[in-house]
C-alpha cells in the first residue's frame, strides 16, 4: 500500500524529475477547467506509472484578496512504486549515495554525518 511518506531511492530521482518536466511541458500554458483537469490526471498517473511510481494529486485554488481567482494549480506527491518492495534495499541506497545521485556529491557519509571522498575502511582485495 503506497505511504506519504514514501522515499525515492538516489537514482529514481531523475526519473520523477523528467516525469513533472514532461508535464509541464504539455501543460505550461493550458487553463485548468475540469476537462483539462481530468486530462492532466491522467497523463500525470500516465508518465508517472511508466516511470514506475504512483502518484497522488492534489488541487489547490488561488486566492486574491481573500477571493478564489478560478485558477487551479496541481499538488503532486508521489506516493509508492508500482512495484510493491518488501522493505527499503539500502545497499542499492548506499550505491546512489556513494555515486553522488542523492545530492550531486559523491562520497561516504560517517557515522557523524560527515560525507568523505574515501571509505572507512579501505578494501584490500
Amino acid at each position: 500500500m503506497p505511504t506519504a511518506d514514501f522515499e525515492p531511492y538516489p537514482d529514481e530521482i531523475p526519473k520523477i524529475t523528467r516525469a513533472l518536466e514532461r508535464l509541464q511541458v504539455e501543460f505550461e500554458f493550458t487553463p485548468m477547467n475540469e476537462s483539462n483537469k481530468r486530462i492532466f490526471e491522467m497523463s500525470a498517473h500516465n508518465e508517472f506509472g511508466e516511470a514506475g511510481f504512483l502518484v497522488q494529486i492534489e488541487w489547490k485554488e488561488i486566492y486574491k484578496n481573500g477571493l478564489p481567482t478560478g485558477i487551479h494549480l496541481p499538488h503532486l506527491e508521489v506516493t509508492g512504486r508500482n512495484k510493491v518492495e518488501e522493505e527499503h534495499d539500502h545497499d542499492r541506497h548506499q550505491w546512489g549515495v556513494v555515486k553522488g545521485l542523492a545530492d550531486g556529491q559523491p562520497g561516504y557519509v560517517r557515522e557523524s554525518g560527515e560525507k568523505r571522498e574515501d571509505p572507512l575502511k579501505k578494501n584490500i582485495y
